[in-house]
């Protein structure tokens, strides 16, 4: 059976086993290429993040913690700072980047670790240059 060839509606590219998705039916590709799809996707995403953040009043893009504005991931993208919330109780706390929303999380939210912590790294803090 012939697949019939298609080419994606936004780059026009032709569609193939590696760069298109199938429908259900297997014998016809989805309308965009897996790029063009993640492209949408992702702005989609984006769209639907930016009206939570409204509704909850963190339209702020800084840090709370160390006030950043971006995050930039091991892969190198840049990443917006996430919603940072409370595993217990579900309550919304504020605007994090991934370290610190990574950090929080690595000492379980516990203020008496992440203070001991603290005073752990101050205790062998280096001497300030003069």
């Amino acid at each position: 059976m012939r697949i019939p060839r298609t080419n994606c509606a936004r780059c026009d590219v032709v569609l193939t086993e590696e760069n298109g998705y199938r429908r259900s039916d297997s014998f016809t590709f989805r309308s965009l290429c897996r790029i063009c799809f993640a492209l949408e996707r992702r702005r989609r995403h984006d769209a639907k993040e930016e009206k939570r953040r409204e509704a909850l009043g963190l339209v702020t893009p800084h840090c709370a913690i160390c006030g950043s504005t971006e995050t930039v991931t091991r892969s190198g993208r840049v990443r917006r700072p996430s919603i940072d919330h409370c595993h217990r109780t579900g309550v919304i706390r504020g605007v994090l980047c991934s370290g610190c929303n990574s950090g929080l999380g690595l000492f379980s939210d516990d203020p008496a670790r992440l203070r001991a912590a603290a005073e752990y790294l101050e205790r062998y803090a280096a001497p300030a240059e003069a």
